[in-house]
């Protein structure tokens, strides 16, 4: 298997990050938020039992939402809370955000990192900022090297 071929010169498994099942309070993806939580749920953890069961024990494995506190996602039945696998499955909490250029970026980055920040803390996990970015379905593909800048230091 590919996980248990990641090895150091000396023969060491390498630790890898995992995201399966990435931006599930999204509704673009057959495994997010139009499928219930609990169906969500078992396949994450279906996945994180299978490997382990082959001997996969290299893996952290990464739980990432889309955009957990955007209202409309939230609305939608998109809680990141409830789509939550398991302590057991999770080593690390991040969360993915794109700006759409509603000028809502800053502040929903801002409560997005605090809300997830929060929810890896009480759980004792790894808090993390997965995905970031421009969205090139917006704002197209020309380069906008000022972006970050801009994005995160205002």
């Amino acid at each position: 298997e590919l996980f248990l071929s990641l090895r150091t010169d000396d023969g060491e498994l390498l630790p890898v990050l995992f995201r399966p099942f990435h931006e599930v309070t999204g509704d673009w993806f057959w495994w997010g938020r139009t499928n219930p939580p609990a169906v969500y749920r078992a396949a994450y953890r279906a996945m994180v039992e299978g490997l382990r069961a082959r001997g996969v024990h290299n893996v952290l494995w990464v739980y990432c939402p889309d955009k957990p506190t955007d209202p409309y996602q939230v609305g939608q039945g998109g809680d990141f809370r409830a789509y939550y696998p398991g302590d057991d499955v999770v080593d690390v909490v991040g969360f993915d955000r794109y700006d759409d250029n509603s000028g809502a970026f800053a502040p929903g980055f801002a409560a997005d990192l605090k809300a997830v920040g929060s929810f890896a803390t009480e759980h004792r996990k790894v808090a993390a900022v997965t995905e970031v970015g421009r969205n090139f379905a917006v704002h197209g593909l020309a380069a906008s090297p000022a972006w970050f800048s801009r994005a995160l230091f205002g």
